[in-house]
């Protein structure tokens, strides 16, 4: 696929977006990244619909972390290496840890 091949596909980080639709698409996603209890981080994917403005298609909680993949291009676009990037999720994972329920069942 083209998206998975360097080179192949053109993404344009930061989007050449008004300030004032960037500022729109930010605080959905911010919004919607809340509203679902995700933590950390997420990858959240809209559309520009002419007439209507932002309209999300997706939030991701497990973006991909390859030479090109979003998260790491978004993380680079303001100033966040990748080496620095997989630091503050490794951090944030230690920092705020999931309790994790094992339920097994018992035949008595």
């Amino acid at each position: 696929m083209a998206k998975y091949t360097p080179g192949m596909t053109e993404y344009l980080v930061p989007a050449p977006l008004p300030d004032r639709i960037t500022q729109r698409v930010q605080h959905l996603a911010l919004a919607a990244h809340e509203l679902l209890g995700c933590r950390s981080f997420s990858r959240v994917d809209m559309i520009i619909v002419p007439g209507r403005g932002p309209v999300l298609l997706e939030l991701n909680t497990v973006p991909g972390m390859t030479a090109t993949s979003l998260l790491p291009k978004a993380a680079a676009a303001v100033g966040i290496g990748f080496q620095e990037l997989c630091r503050r999720m490794l951090a944030s994972a230690v920092a705020q840890p999931q309790a994790v329920h094992i339920h097994s069942g018992s035949s008595g």
